[in-house]
């Protein structure tokens, strides 16, 4: 499959007639009638599920999709194609991840999945394209007889929204991580975006092609060479996508400097001004017109085959209007067009109407980070508390436990040279045996582990309760102890007193009172 921010293609192809015909049967099948709905292990292998590989391991989140979006996550051209999405398009389906954002992709429920393939993997909602030498009549009653022919009809709304002009231009900052042998400095992405109009007026978003590569691309290209010279960034690069109902133009500076954001925004603006002003170079215009209309009229689409490419092309305008699937694959009186527009100032309108005056813009920033990768996987990792990890922990051992069942029964007609009974007693059972029991372990160390901490808590809770009683005791204790030192202190320093009591105490308690009175009078001495 092919994903895209509004579409999802599910393409095909093969040189052998009945290959194809199987192979477009299984596609169909796979799309409009999928197991999923069967069998929730699809949805925890593709989307995302729990996993622990022993009890003494941690409980991690694997899944196709969801490792897959961590490595996109991860890549820099993918940051910044997404920010940019996101600044240009904040109120509509480009503004979203298509693929999952990796923090975001553990929310999704298997109900919640099953409830998106109901409403919008319809055939309703579909586009079939067919392209090659086959009997597209027999084709069309196949898919119909097989497929089509059993759904109903539903409205489905599905319309992609245009975004509504800012009030004034967008500014987004973020981060992409780098190793900590890189450095921080001369790394900053600065990318300066337009939305121009919707893809299905064909002139103009064609033109904007032409335009871009003399602007941005061919050699000496004059915007380029501007924001070179002025010293902004070692790589100056521009991104058209007219894939999507309203396309945009980037312009990005990489390996530059934070500090470069406010000149490499003027240094666009003002070079464009002077561009409309002074006139774009008729012979590069030409030159590019010429170029662009000998690839349409070969075909050349490189590497990628001739039918995919046009079914693609097909698909840039025909989702926006069932009624114009082909303004993209019928050109000729486009270049046309735009070859008699070259001796006008129609070129240079449209920089100062989609550009200069554009009422979607923005400017994204890039700003370089180590240890990004390492603080993203942290995230990833206190997303769930721990009664949550120990319930879907439990949730495991039931899963396994149900496996169980599935495989004691065993298959109905069982083939090769160990028969279904010895191959369950031998090798099947005493593996889930060890693996179910494996996860009772987990259950209940986790159960235990909390019951562990939970009694620990109480006595330390305790504890502090005791320890204040002895602090209390210990305080009314010294303070005692004060009492009866401040008494044998008067009691030494009058000896008439010590003398008149000496008559009513002991000799040995007489002698001791002496003692400590002597003791505590050099204690208190030293202390002064």
């Amino acid at each position: 499959a092919m994903t895209y921010p509004d579409k999802t293609v599910y393409p095909l192809a093969s040189c052998n007639e009945k290959d194809f015909q199987n192979i477009m049967d299984v596609y169909l099948d796979a799309v409009f009638n999928p197991q999923i709905y069967n069998h929730q292990e699809i949805f925890k292998q593709e989307g995302w599920h729990y996993e622990l590989e022993s009890p003494e391991d941690e409980l991690k989140i694997n899944g196709v999709v969801y490792n897959e979006m961590k490595g996109a996550f991860s890549s820099v051209a993918g940051v910044l194609d997404r920010q940019v999405l996101h600044s240009l398009f904040p109120d509509t389906t480009y503004g979203f991840e298509s693929g999952g954002d990796p923090v975001s992709i553990p929310d999704l429920t298997y109900e919640e999945y099953l409830d998106f393939h109901r409403k919008y993997y319809h055939p309703s909602n579909s586009f079939i394209y067919l392209y090659g030498d086959m009997d597209m009549e027999e084709k069309l009653r196949f898919i119909d007889k097989e497929y089509l022919s059993k759904y109903d009809t539903l409205e489905i709304d599905s319309e992609i929204k245009m975004q509504k002009p800012f009030d004034k231009p967008a500014e987004v900052e973020s981060y992409y991580p780098i190793s900590d042998g890189e450095s921080e400095e001369d790394n900053t992405i600065l990318s300066w975006n337009v939305v121009l109009d919707t893809t299905l007026n064909k002139e103009d978003i064609l033109a904007f092609q032409v335009l871009d590569y003399v602007l941005m691309t061919m050699p000496g290209a004059v915007l380029k060479q501007k924001i070179i010279d002025a010293g902004i960034g070692k790589n100056v690069e521009s991104t058209y996508e007219s894939g999507i109902l309203q396309p945009y133009w980037s312009i990005v500076a990489k390996y530059a400097n934070y500090e470069d954001k406010d000149k490499f925004k003027a240094i666009i603006k003002s070079g464009l001004e002077e561009i409309v002003q002074n006139g774009i170079e008729k012979e590069s215009l030409i030159a590019t017109i010429n170029n662009l209309e000998f690839k349409y009229r070969e075909s050349d689409f490189g590497r990628w085959p001739r039918g995919l490419m046009i079914g693609l092309q097909m698909y840039e305008s025909w989702i926006y209007d069932e009624n114009q699937p082909f303004i993209y694959v019928e050109c000729n009186e486009t270049y046309a067009f735009l070859k008699k527009m070259v001796e006008t100032d129609y070129f240079e309108n449209l920089i100062e109407k989609y550009v200069l005056n554009s009422k979607i813009e923005s400017t994204v920033v890039l700003k370089p980070k180590k240890g990004l990768v390492a603080e993203t996987e942290k995230e990833l990792a206190d997303m769930y508390e721990e009664l949550k990890i120990v319930e879907n922990v439990a949730d495991l051992a039931k899963n396994v436990k149900k496996l169980e069942t599935m495989v004691r029964k065993g298959p109905d007609n069982p083939k090769g040279i160990m028969s279904a009974k010895n191959y369950r007693e031998k090798i099947v059972i005493p593996f889930i045996d060890k693996m179910y029991d494996a996860f009772k372990n987990v259950v209940n160390f986790a159960k235990g582990c909390f019951a562990q901490l939970k009694e620990l808590t109480e006595k330390y809770n305790e504890q502090l309760e005791v320890n204040e009683m002895l602090r209390k005791q210990n305080s009314r204790l010294r303070e005692s102890i004060d009492e009866q030192e401040k008494e044998i202190d008067g009691l030494y320093n009058d000896r008439k007193k010590l003398g008149y009591f000496k008559k009513f105490l002991k000799r040995e308690d007489y002698n001791k009172v002496i003692e400590m009175g002597e003791e505590n009078y050099k204690r208190n001495v030293r202390s002064r």
